[in-house]
C-alpha cells in the first residue's frame, strides 16, 4: 500500500513539484504512481512512473527524481544550564509546545528554556 495520495503535491529529491495523479496505475513491473513532474525552467509537465515507496528506479540507489514524502515537523523542547542540557522533549504537535515549555519551566524554575524545530529529511541527517 502506498503512502502518496491522489491530489496530493509532493517533491522530488532535488526540490521539483510532483502532483500524483494515479497510486494504482496496474503494469507488469510494479510503477503504481503516477506524477506529473513540473520542469522548473519551462514550467511544463512530465509524466513520471513510480514505485510504491517513491523511487524511479528498480535499483535501491537514490536518484534525483525519486518522490519524498514531507518530513515531519518535530520540535525539542529544551532545559539548558551552562550548555548542558538538563531535560528535554521531543514534541510531535505543535500546539503541545507552550505545554512543555511550561512543564520544564515549573521543574528547572532557573534554566534557559530553548525550542527549536527539527529538520528530520533524510538530507539533514
Amino acid at each position: 500500500m502506498t503512502k502518496f495520495e491522489v491530489g496530493r503535491t509532493y517533491k522530488t529529491r532535488d526540490g521539483r513539484d510532483a502532483r500524483v495523479i494515479c497510486v494504482d496505475y496496474r503494469e507488469q513491473y510494479n510503477y503504481s504512481i503516477v506524477a506529473l513532474v513540473t520542469s522548473p525552467s519551462t514550467g511544463s509537465e512530465d509524466i513520471v512512473c513510480y514505485k510504491p515507496d517513491g523511487k524511479v528506479s528498480a535499483l535501491k540507489k537514490d536518484t534525483k527524481d525519486d518522490l519524498l514524502l514531507p518530513a515531519p515537523k518535530v520540535w525539542v523542547v529544551a532545559a539548558v544550564e551552562d550548555g548542558e542540557c538538563k531535560d528535554a522533549f521531543h514534541v510531535y504537535r505543535e500546539n503541545y509546545v507552550d505545554e512543555f515549555r511550561e512543564l520544564l519551566t515549573r521543574q528547572f524554575p532557573n534554566t534557559a528554556i530553548i525550542t527549536k524545530e527539527v529538520d528530520l529529511t533524510e538530507d539533514s541527517k
